[in-house]
């Protein structure tokens, strides 16, 4: 699903969602969306900002693989944008945006030092923020590192003993259906499947390998120092607020088992703060 939306002043307004079209009808469906989100306001918008979740080329911000079903492949995001919207455009991570997001307006206001971890239904999103800096991330997302080599289980992007086959929600939605609990993929299965005792136990174990993931960012064993902790605090976000506080009651209890120094904390945005993120480019030096 994309989503369109103008933002000012820290505002999310005029939200859109269109269904993502084939990579060669893509800007003429972002011209209609935005055109949808400006039309009440005098001011044109300054510059457009995409939060994507795939591969992107570091230097160019060209979409070299969407996640997770690759829809779109070496699709340059950037000169996409600006042909529909005519303004300068850039292009960042979901993660990166959801970062910026909190920075600016959420629960890392004054923070210069973070990392920021999303989970969403197929996915964990991360973003490091270093003395007051986004730090560029050239791999995957987080949710794609691997935390249990030996199991079969695989993310929806395919990786095997991935995080996200565990952590995201569809994955603890499948360690529910494992520990007795409704399949997955039956009809109407969602976050409401996961308040139950069963459920509950599948969102802890989620929590369990977010904490064993975590503590290899923060040795700089996973992504090879790329997604290294630059501190000790983390925020948690997820488009359900039940199931954020579920996690980060987790992850905490796990890095307290292991004493561990890392403190998590909740994030203050939902989904919404992709939206707020992108509006945010450009507030920190570096970005």
């Amino acid at each position: 699903m994309i989503r369109t939306a103008r933002v000012a002043d820290g505002k999310v307004a005029a939200v859109r969602s269109i269904e993502p079209p084939l990579a060669g009808k893509l800007a003429c469906r972002i011209r209609e969306a935005v055109s949808e989100a400006i039309k009440t306001v005098a001011d044109p918008p300054t510059a457009a900002v995409a939060a994507v979740d795939g591969l992107l080329d570091s230097s160019s911000r060209v979409l070299r693989r969407s996640l997770p079903r690759a829809r779109w492949e070496d699709v340059d995001l950037a000169a996409t944008l600006e042909e529909a919207v005519g303004v300068a455009s850039t292009v960042v991570r979901v993660g990166e945006a959801g970062a910026l997001a909190e920075r600016a307006y959420g629960a890392a206001r004054g923070l210069d030092d973070f990392f920021y971890l999303f989970v969403d239904d197929t996915d964990l999103h991360g973003a490091v923020i270093a003395h007051g800096r986004l730090k560029p991330v050239v791999r995957g997302s987080f949710g794609q590192v691997v935390v249990a080599a030996d199991s079969e289980r695989r993310s929806d992007a395919g990786a095997k003993g991935a995080l996200a086959a565990f952590s995201s929600i569809n994955g603890m939605l499948e360690t529910r259906q494992g520990l007795g609990g409704v399949s997955p993929t039956a009809i109407g299965a969602s976050i409401q499947d996961l308040r139950d005792a069963v459920g509950v136990r599948a969102v802890e174990e989620g929590g369990r390998y977010m904490a064993e993931a975590l503590m290899g960012a923060a040795d700089g064993t996973i992504f090879a120092g790329l997604m290294a902790l630059p501190c000790d605090v983390v925020l948690v976000g997820s488009r359900d607020q039940w199931l954020r506080d579920q996690l980060l009651a987790g992850v905490t209890m796990h890095l307290k088992e292991r004493i561990s120094p890392i403190e998590v904390h909740a994030a203050k945005f939902g989904d919404v703060a992709m939206l707020l993120g992108a509006g945010a480019v450009g507030t920190l030096e570096g970005s």
